[in-house]
């Protein structure tokens, strides 16, 4: 019989966890030797206690704070097809993060995109909401917030080619934020950059004079996972 693992974390001086509360482990991560750890000596250390993000472009974790990490993505729905004739005059139905559903009337001579996405946009709680655009010749709508709290969904009941016979859903996505728990060491036996692998967790009680690189996108996703800071 195979026993679940156990993962041990040791709560040092210098550890980034305040407590075992809300701690949650989660995949070692592979570090960009492109991170930094400005004041550090050697140089090439990089501590434990720092919010890292993965970066999808070369498959690699980076602080928080890199501007080339990933972030936060919004609710997307695309339409399936581009507007046409068939759908002026008809009704739009959109619904956000699960509230009530906003009911946007299209003009009768509404058969472009442009058009329709002017129809759209003349509603408050639609521009208020949402980012309505063209993307490869069909009408795209972002909600112009981002992480996994954000959805959307959007149909026209009256025809079904638009966005689905149930109208199309979209979901907001979180960046894959952790904090790291042991030192890594970003150089090879020659002494040139590399990669380092290193424990690393995806919530727990922090204490937030330790941590570093955290931007307030990753708080929002670390809260969000029942972490607690103090």
């Amino acid at each position: 019989m195979q026993l679940p693992g156990i993962i041990l974390v040791v709560f040092s001086d210098t550890s980034p966890i305040k407590s075992e509360l809300a701690f949650e482990g989660a995949p070692d991560a592979l570090l960009d030797p492109s991170c930094t750890d400005p004041g550090n000596q050697p140089p090439w250390r990089f501590r434990a206690g720092a919010v890292v993000v993965w970066k999808s472009a070369t498959s690699t974790f980076v602080p928080a704070d890199d501007p080339t990490g990933d972030r936060n993505q919004p609710a997307t729905v695309t339409a399936l097809v581009a507007a046409d004739a068939t759908w002026a005059g008809k009704n739009v139905e959109i619904n956000f993060d699960g509230g009530p559903t906003v009911v946007v009337p299209l003009g009768a001579q509404s058969n472009t995109n442009a058009l329709v996405i002017a129809d759209l946009l003349k509603d408050l709680h639609v521009a208020g909401n949402l980012l309505v655009d063209e993307f490869n010749g069909l009408l795209r709508a972002r909600t112009t917030e981002a992480g996994a709290e954000k959805s959307i969904k959007i149909n026209m009941p009256a025809l079904a080619t638009a966005f689905g016979a149930a109208g199309t859903l979209g979901a907001g996505v979180d960046a894959d934020y952790r904090v790291t728990l042991a030192d890594g060491d970003l150089i090879d036996d020659s002494g040139a950059p590399a990669k380092s692998v290193v424990t690393c967790c995806r919530k727990a009680h922090f204490n937030t004079a330790k941590l570093r690189n955290l931007t307030p996108e990753a708080k929002m996703v670390l809260l969000r996972r029942g972490a607690f800071f103090g």
